[in-house]
């Protein structure tokens, strides 16, 4: 429940620890800045051209001391903050420090990508060429990620729930299917797939299991139950495939993609387990509330303690 707190240190702090890393080196060649400097000034063009076209040329973007100014009010007032105000209100920090904020970033993914090249190298017996194929790939996926990031964060509009669904879908190696595919071949092709197909579904379950045993703490599932919320849950997760298929009690389990969460979950459960979950949910809000009323601050309108415990 922290973290909506801090949201604007976050933002605004983070990158305390990895500044001087994320910095350009002093002995790079004046080159080398003049090439960084091109790049940022095409971001920011890029942004005036985003603007452009959404005919927003005159609009003036809100400065972090009125966010800021607008929070304190409202708390004097005796108002509450919402995650979502505290995400506007460091926005503009964001927008100013993004070329700073999309290196660091960058660069923690960066140490991430060169664990999987490694590992990849290693269990694909690659060659020195596509090894620095594989090198060159992660580099510039890092980049795209950090900058997509820093994107959401700093989007007019965005909001608590846009932030969680980037951070919950954001996957190291999204991509890496379909570069591979372009790197091995035969055999070495077909274990690649074998195995990436393998860790996805294990990632799903894990995902599925967690949701489907907190439900069952609630209102005491039986085998066929946990079965039918399974696929469910399962469908939900960002790494679910079509391919993938899942054992049960009874035999395989029917993945339900694209149904409503909510709705599939009060449909499985007897009417006495609908009236304990519901009771569960009203009462994990309303501490959750307590929680954050201490801080000033009020719960996202979707939070879901499935999601959030």
């Amino acid at each position: 429940m922290a973290v909506p707190l801090v949201l604007g240190l976050v933002i605004g702090g983070v990158g305390a620890s990895f500044f001087r890393d994320s910095l350009p080196g002093e002995k790079g060649s004046a080159e080398e800045r003049v090439s960084e400097l091109e790049a940022e000034l095409k971001k920011a063009e890029n942004r005036i051209a985003a603007f452009e076209a959404d005919g927003k040329t005159d609009h003036r973007e809100r400065t972090l001391r009125e966010g800021i100014g607008d929070i304190a009010r409202k708390l004097r007032d005796g108002g509450k903050v919402t995650p979502d105000d505290l995400l506007r209100a460091t926005q503009p920090l964001a927008r100013d420090l993004s070329p700073i904020f999309e290196r660091m970033h960058a660069k923690q993914l960066q140490r991430e990508y060169d664990a999987l090249a490694g590992e990849v190298a290693r269990k694909y017996d690659l060659t020195d060429e596509q090894q620095q194929q594989v090198k060159a790939w992660f580099e510039a996926h890092a980049q795209e990620q950090a900058e997509h990031w820093m994107n959401v964060v700093s989007r007019e509009g965005a909001t608590m729930t846009d932030l969680a669904e980037a951070a919950q879908n954001a996957r190291a190696d999204d991509g890496l299917d379909g570069f591979m595919s372009t790197v091995l071949q035969g055999e070495k092709l077909a274990q690649f797939r074998s195995d990436r197909l393998h860790e996805k579904a294990g990632r799903v379950q894990d995902y599925a299991d967690m949701r489907v045993q907190r439900i069952d703490n609630i209102v005491d599932l039986d085998e066929s139950q946990r079965d039918r919320l399974f696929g469910v849950m399962a469908a939900g997760s960002p790494d679910y495939d079509a391919s993938m298929r899942f054992e049960g009690a009874s035999g395989e389990i029917e993945a339900r993609p694209g149904v409503d969460r909510e709705q599939a979950i009060e449909s499985v459960l007897t009417p006495g387990q609908r009236e304990a979950y519901q009771t569960y949910k009203d009462q994990q809000r309303e501490a959750a509330n307590k929680e954050m009323s201490e801080f000033g601050l009020t719960l996202p309108a979707d939070w879901d303690p499935l999601d959030w415990r």
